[in-house]
């Protein structure tokens, strides 16, 4: 990894510091030549072209594992350069993704804010400067987590234009150019978890927990993590249908892998979640259920009170710091 960081910082440093050359590597034979000046507008398309076109760089469980297991401030200067070039490759190519957009997606107000957002990202970086020094890395830290908090709501604005254009075009949609939206939106979405998990990985090892190497829990128990997710996947069964299906979580509890709980929190819970929705609406009312095993009513538990229980867990699994996924198996994956 040291290696890839170090070609992406040449990299930078050549290319990405406002189109001049900086520091100790030698300059390309153009330099000479006389700058093109262009408007602020015109400057900003290209800017942002300029990092479109360009391939991010793929990161791996094991290499964070590796570069944060030991956060002294060298290295955390290191991992702020390398961010400080790769985080604009990543946010430019969702611009382009997004602007791109057909049927109208990409004039909607939902989609033009995150549009915007996207760019007042891309250009806070890529303003703040060089960072030589702890101070400057530690200024820089603080930009992305603040970055990070303005993307909460991206998921839900995205959300919106889609449905927003399904309203008024829903014919052109459905009958007209053809347009892959679930690989849009796969792509988008994967894109999106790869860039929080960056930033929240960086922030995270300035802040080191025991047990974790910044959001990378060294062990995590798979079987714990589950049984939260069914708890809280039940409370909101209950909370939409007054009953939720018993759920049987098998495994060993001494099993520990390397991975973020919460994002292992958030699969179990989504397939929990919908499983239990698609149990109780199949199988709810026991007049429904012909099957014999199928009268679901005697299975699920009356609903209860409603207490916070589950919405302090959640909250807590949000904020959870993540696990380990075995290093036989996710440490060799990219995730990032």
């Amino acid at each position: 990894m040291l290696k890839r960081l170090t070609r992406s910082l040449n990299v930078c440093k050549i290319f990405c510091q406002d189109h001049r050359f900086s520091g100790d590597f030698p300059a390309p034979r153009f330099r000479s030549q006389l700058p093109i000046r262009l408007d602020p507008k015109a400057r900003s398309h290209n800017d942002l072209l300029f990092f479109a076109l360009q391939q991010s760089s793929p990161v791996t469980l094991r290499e964070m594992i590796e570069f944060g297991s030991d956060p002294h401030p060298q290295s955390q200067l290191l991992i702020g350069q390398f961010l400080r070039h790769e985080l604009p490759v990543r946010l430019a190519h969702r611009v382009r993704d997004l602007k791109r957009l057909p049927f109208g997606l990409a004039e909607t107000d939902a989609i033009q804010g995150v549009i915007q957002l996207y760019e007042q990202s891309f250009w806070r970086i890529r303003q703040f400067g060089d960072l030589r020094n702890s101070e400057h890395e530690k200024g820089f830290c603080e930009l992305l987590a603040d970055i990070y908090q303005r993307h909460n709501t991206v998921q839900q604005s995205v959300a919106t234009g889609l449905r927003d254009v399904m309203r008024r075009n829903r014919d052109q949609v459905l009958h007209g150019e053809q347009f892959d939206f679930s690989k849009f939106l796969d792509r988008f979405y994967m894109s999106r978890i790869s860039i929080r998990m960056l930033i929240s990985q960086y922030v995270a090892i300035h802040d080191q927990q025991e047990g974790y190497v910044g959001i990378i829990a060294r062990k995590c128990r798979p079987v714990a993590v589950a049984r939260d997710a069914v708890e809280d996947a039940q409370q909101v069964c209950r909370d939409h249908y007054a009953v939720a299906p018993e759920v049987h979580v098998v495994g060993s509890n001494e099993l520990s892998l390397s991975f973020v709980p919460s994002h292992l929190y958030y699969m179990f819970f989504e397939l929990l979640k919908n499983s239990m929705r698609a149990v109780v609406e199949r199988h709810g009312e026991p007049k429904l259920c012909p099957h014999p095993h199928a009268h679901a009513r005697s299975r699920l538990r009356p609903a209860h009170k409603h207490t916070a229980h589950g919405t302090r867990r959640r909250e807590r699994m949000h904020t959870h710091k993540p696990i380990r996924f075995a290093h036989e198996i996710a440490t060799q994956k990219t995730v990032a």
